[in-house]
């Protein structure tokens, strides 16, 4: 009986039903009895969840309905079928009214129908917001993505595909999926049939669509039934006390496969217990997002990279503006143990008690400014590689392609003997230049770097322009070349941003003046290094010596002029002190 009599107290007092005095002994006083009270209620409340059903555990939580979706979810115990919710969101603590919002969710994700009784545990607490994916409520649902004009549909995702529809113009089309290396979307055309589209071609977000293989069939990580993708933000700020925290809790079944979901648009493979929060970027904000194993391990994989976070540990990826991932994740490090310990952990399928932070993590940069590039010191120590994924090994993740050319692409190859590159061409030119760039983003402050050293592999097969382009010679170029490195600076002081840039040729017909091209053997790699600070390589086209750095802000690599083939490997950029400055 006194068990009971303590109970009804206690629902009494977090409904704001005893007098205001009992919370007004300050937060400290009430907050555990507050997070204490609503852990029983939602557990008391939600024991009888079903599969894909979300249950209202205790105030506030409001959900958004699908469209001509109808249901009830107003009330504690209130469900719903999550088919039919659109966005979920819960109440942050507010000591003085005794809510604090708590949601239960039991998702069947990609589990097979013979594991009725199993199913993915979801909790969201606290300042958070949970919002499916439109056109994500299984594999192989569709999501429409818009097109440029000029885009051709081929029948295989590869530079060697053919053509068999297009060029569309501006349009939108359904999209099934995109390769894993974002280079690919596969799409259906109105007439039903279906091809490859380049998702530099893509205007819109094509992130969040699941994961396919060459021939269309989702592979792991694409989400699963009863909505396998979605968005989710969490507030910024640390809660009214630490036994009231913000986000989202995730329990697989245990003895059951890994589950696969997808959460702004990273893909989630997992086979354990993690704590989710996600602050998206503002205009004073470098948002991102944190995904702390608390027992197993799980796998995340975002623009093409992939780190498995053992339990103890975390992972952390960018957030765009949108919400939606802006960086691979960083590798694996320890998380805040105290922190993981004031989670209602209560609430999950089976109990577990969070372990130590993992030890002997290499841990990573910094997703927020301040952190340096890849492990770089703010110190007198020489940086590390500066260029994130300059091996190609992770495919274009950490770049984006930009062209001004109609017939011309890039890709990244795998050589059996040489390993992975990066390569472009350009063809049917019409002795017209234009240029094809991937990009990389990188900040570094250059009054900390006191020397910068790049080094890379290129490789020229051919090129029709004789030279380095009359443009460079009439408008201060960078040159015309079928293989360019440029690193981009913005000046010390005031000025427009101007690059240190070098090209490189097989053959040179004497008849233009920039002077920043290096003659290589064609069908051949060859090995550059420079010190680009140096006397001797600050210096533009002409041989005009630059001005003084501030930021070096992206490297571009690329090719320019008419028809041309090139290809660029093992890309290092390093130096003394250097630190990153903005968000990559």
């Amino acid at each position: 009986m006194r068990r009971w009599i303590r109970f009804i107290v206690l629902v009494l007092l977090v409904s704001g039903l005893l007098p205001g005095n009992v919370l007004a002994q300050g937060s400290g006083t009430a907050c555990p009895v507050i997070v204490q009270s609503a852990l029983m209620m939602a557990g008391q409340l939600c024991a009888g969840t079903g599969r894909n059903q979300a249950c209202y555990g205790h105030a506030l939580v409001a959900a958004e309905p699908q469209p001509g979706a109808a249901i009830r979810f107003a009330a504690l115990g209130d469900l719903a079928d999550v088919a039919g919710i659109q966005r979920l969101t819960t109440h942050p603590l507010d000591p003085s009214t005794g809510q604090w919002g708590i949601a239960l969710l039991k998702l069947q994700a990609n589990l097979p129908d013979t594991l009725p009784g199993q199913n993915v545990t979801v909790v969201a607490f606290g300042d958070a917001s949970l919002a499916t994916v439109a056109g994500q409520g299984g594999a192989g649902a569709l999501q429409e993505v818009t097109v440029r004009a000029g885009t051709m549909v081929v029948n295989e995702p590869s530079l060697a595909g053919m053509p068999f529809a297009g060029p569309l113009g501006d349009t939108t089309l359904p999209a099934l999926g995109r390769l894993g290396d974002d280079l690919w979307v596969y799409v259906q055309l109105p007439d039903g049939q279906r091809g490859w589209v380049m998702t530099m071609m893509v205007t819109s977000d094509f992130r969040t669509l699941p994961v396919v293989d060459a021939t269309g069939q989702v592979v792991e990580g694409a989400g699963g039934a009863a909505g396998g993708a979605y968005v989710l933000t969490t507030g910024l700020g640390e809660p009214p006390c630490a036994q009231a925290p913000n986000g989202l809790l995730l329990q697989t079944p245990e003895g059951a496969p890994e589950v696969a979901l997808t959460f702004n648009g990273a893909e989630l493979l997992l086979g354990s217990t993690v704590y989710m929060t996600a602050q998206p970027s503002s205009a004073t904000f470098n948002g991102e997002m944190t995904i702390a194993v608390l027992e197993g391990q799980a796998t995340v994989t975002a623009l093409g990279m992939s780190v498995t976070v053992p339990a103890g540990a975390q992972t952390r990826l960018v957030l765009a503006p949108d919400g939606i991932v802006a960086s691979p994740p960083f590798p694996p490090e320890p998380y805040d143990y105290t922190r993981m310990l004031n989670l209602p952990l209560a609430l999950l399928e089976r109990p577990i008690i969070p372990p130590p932070p993992a030890e002997g993590l290499a841990g990573g940069g910094g997703a927020t400014g301040g952190g340096t590039a890849g492990g770089g010191t703010a110190g007198g120590g020489t940086s590390a590689n500066l260029i994130y994924n300059g091996d190609f090994s992770a495919g274009m993740a950490g770049w984006t392609i930009s062209q001004d050319c109609q017939s011309c692409g890039m890709q990244t190859n795998i050589d059996p003997t040489f390993g992975d590159y990066l390569a472009w061409s350009r063809d049917n030119s019409g002795a017209s230049g234009a240029s094809i760039w991937a990009r990389q983003p990188l900040g570094i402050d250059m009054a900390t770097c006191r020397d910068l050293h790049i080094e890379f592999d290129v490789r020229v097969d051919w090129h029709t322009l004789p030279n380095s382009g009359w443009w460079t010679d009439e408008h201060g170029g960078n040159g015309e070349y079928p293989v360019l490195v440029r690193l981009a600076f913005m000046p010390a002081f005031q000025g427009s941003q101007f690059d240190w840039a070098r090209g490189f040729l097989i053959t040179h017909d004497g008849t233009t003046r920039a002077s920043n091209w290096v003659p290589v053997p064609g069908n051949t790699w060859w090995h550059y290094e420079a010190d680009v600070l140096s006397p001797s390589e600050w210096v533009d086209a002409f041989g005009n010596v630059l001005t003084t750095p501030g930021v070096l802000t992206d490297i571009y690599v690329g090719g320019a002029g008419w028809d041309f083939v090139g290809a660029i490997d093992n890309i290092v950029l390093t130096g003394t002190g250097c630190v990153v400055t903005a968000q990559r």
